[in-house]
């Protein structure tokens, strides 16, 4: 078969000869009826958006909301993030949710749209990395997949937080090494270090498609390529195995708090098969007397160039104001001290292993696939695991949990059926695709460390899938089975539910009530729409210009009514260094607040303590309390 890429998009390459290439080829290698894979791509995006834009309003986790609209409406106002409010990542994406605010108006709706814009963007990346694993006459089956891969993102939780971006600047730099690999030309590297640039500007743990970039670097020095004008030495490729030995024990350092078998297998394993691999390799062109210096340092100092473009621009603002300190205060000091708290544990191997069925399944599939019998009965397999999933807590949990184990799975996959460096232009092509992709996804699977909620995985996924679409030439023309079921599974039994019963139990979830606030506008449950529209209407009459305070952990609160914001801090009620009622006179020197409401259930951390809510309720002797099943609010005023 032959194989080429979709039209104009940084994953295009030229075309590599396959063991069957179709005539229509010209001698640049190019299909010359690029028309067909544009028409497959619009049809893909059509789909996509069709099922995305209904859902863009559905559902919410309020705490994210706020943060979200509170953030850019603050830098809307003049404010930096760090310096003036806590932000909880590095910073970057409230400037771009603050200009679709300025756009679509201060609604919580307005990241949603800016989210939307760049995720059709990204599937079309994605059609691409797809399209380059299939042959030329799958235009069809390349749109399929890719609206599988959608299924999996906006529509489970269209919230625009910063890890769907991480998602998104790692496929870019995903499709520029791609690029870099069929060119040769370093500006794509530099693109793909900026790329990642962007991602640090957006959140710390970027870090990790850092490494993802360093990592397929080395893989891409590793080709068996004449090396010209090179004046090999010994030095460079001991420093390349020592390399990949600090960034295992590094992994295994950052998990070391709890190394249990499920995150060993599903976030240690993949990154090590790979490192495994690329030291293995780097040993033979060792013996065969190392390497040229320029090989590897020279595309890592481009990347590195990249890298720094961004990272600099974000940070000039801190510099001219004397701010330096409190970005890095923020960026590190502070979000080491918040994911300290935060755990969420994998489930334990011995609950998720029924579902290594999906795995067999694709395997079954990527072994006797070619046989038309054994792809029906596959979708036949695939179709009914989904369906019946939709009502049976079981075959759910079978379908979610082997969805999970494919990444590692098919990452262990692509690093052993690679582990010999290839020879020949088309084998190389076809292995760096797969190991790059793989190199991306076994690192921004770090993401679900330390908090292990199902919805982390899905911001990870769709490179997972990718990877298994790569895992060999044949692949994506045999995995027919394989993705009818996460498809389906996706829309049947994923979509109608919502992020608290993700990865659990199938459930269907009235969102019809809108929040019918002027800043809201989503779609919500009935108690949600209640609860917050009385205490809209309470705030609405109580306050003053002294502004209001909520939480803690209720930043939607403040944002849903409107500045003015008062002091620091979005998420916690109280000051870091207030600890009791004592310390509260000198926290409190800018004056009360008109309102305060109190989250008496906090969904993370513990209830402010009792003598500061005394000390408050002495001060603010009116009140009200509104409760629901999830929620129990009680608001205060003078």
């Amino acid at each position: 078969m032959a194989y080429r890429s979709a039209p104009s998009t940084p994953f295009a390459s030229p075309h590599a000869p396959g063991v069957d290439a179709d005539a229509d080829v010209t001698a640049d290698g190019r299909s010359p009826r690029p028309s067909r894979d544009w028409l497959a791509l619009l049809v893909t995006l059509a789909i996509a958006a069709f099922f995305v834009w209904p859902r863009l309003d559905r559902g919410w986790v309020p705490h994210d909301e706020g943060m979200l609209g509170q953030t850019a409406e603050r830098i809307r106002l003049g404010q930096l993030p760090h310096r003036d409010f806590e932000e909880i990542y590095t910073g970057a994406l409230g400037y771009w949710h603050a200009l679709a605010q300025q756009l679509f108006g201060t609604t919580l709706m307005a990241t949603r749209y800016a989210l939307f814009a760049v995720w059709l963007g990204w599937l079309s990346l994605i059609f691409g990395g797809v399209r380059r694993a299939m042959p030329r006459s799958a235009a069809g089956w390349a749109a399929g997949a890719t609206v599988t891969i959608a299924m999996w993102t906006l529509p489970v939780y269209p919230s625009a937080m910063p890890s769907w971006y991480l998602l998104f600047v790692g496929t870019v730099a995903i499709a520029a090494l791609l690029r870099w690999h069929d060119t040769h030309r370093g500006h794509w590297i530099v693109a793909a270090g900026f790329a990642v640039g962007i991602g640090l500007t957006i959140k710390i743990t970027a870090l990790y498609l850092l490494a993802a970039a360093l990592l397929a670097l080395v893989i891409a020095a590793q080709r068996d390529e004449p090396r010209a004008a090179a004046a090999p030495t010994r030095l460079p490729s001991i420093a390349i195995i020592a390399g990949l030995a600090v960034l295992t024990l590094l992994v295994v350092y950052l998990l070391r708090a709890r190394l249990l078998i499920s995150e060993v297998l599903h976030l240690i394993v993949p990154i090590a098969a790979l490192t495994a691999v690329a030291a293995d390799r780097e040993v033979a062109i060792l013996k065969r007397g190392g390497r040229d210096w320029r090989e590897v340092f020279v595309p890592v100092g481009l990347l590195l160039f990249g890298v720094a473009i961004p990272v600099v621009l974000f940070t000039i603002p801190y510099a001219l104001s004397g701010s330096l300190d409190a970005l890095i205060r923020g960026v590190l000091f502070d979000a080491m001290g918040r994911a300290a708290g935060l755990v969420f544990l994998m489930k334990p191997v011995a609950v998720t292993v029924a579902g290594l069925m999906v795995v067999l399944l694709a395997a079954v599939e990527l072994r006797w696939g070619a046989s038309p019998f054994v792809r029906a009965g596959a979708v036949v397999v695939g179709a009914w695991l989904a369906w019946s999933s939709a009502s049976s807590i079981l075959l759910y949990q079978v379908v979610w949990e082997g969805a999970r184990w494919l990444l590692p799975a098919s990452v262990v996959f692509v690093a052993v059926r690679h582990s010999r460096i290839p020879s020949g232009t088309a084998a190389s092509r076809i292995q760096l695709t797969a190991m790059t992709t793989a190199a991306f996804a076994s690192m921004l699977a770090l993401n679900q460390y330390p908090f292990s909620a199902p919805i982390y995985y899905c911001f990870v996924a769709p490179l997972g899938f990718l990877v298994l679409l790569q895992a060999m030439p044949e692949a994506a023309s045999r995995l027919s089975g394989t993705f009818v079921l996460l498809g389906l599974f996706a829309v049947v039994s994923i979509q109608p539910g919502d992020v608290f019963n993700l990865g659990q139990f199938p459930r269907q979830l009235d969102f019809t009530h809108r929040l019918a606030i002027p800043r809201g506008g989503l779609r919500v449950s009935a108690a949600d729409s209640a609860l917050y529209s009385d205490l809209d209407a309470i705030i609405a009459r109580r306050r003053t210009d002294a502004g209001i305070v909520a939480g803690p952990g209720m930043p939607e609160v403040t944002f849903l009514s409107g500045p003015p914001y008062r002091g620091h801090l979005l998420f916690h009620l109280m000051p870091y260094e207030v600890r009791d009622s004592l310390d509260l006179p000198r926290a409190t020197a800018e004056g009360l607040p008109s309102v305060m409401v109190w989250n008496l259930k906090p969904d993370f951390g513990e209830p402010v303590a009792p003598d500061i809510k005394r000390w408050y309720d002495a001060r603010l002797p009116v009140g009200t309390r509104i409760w629901t099943d999830l929620r129990h609010v009680e608001v205060r005023w003078r």
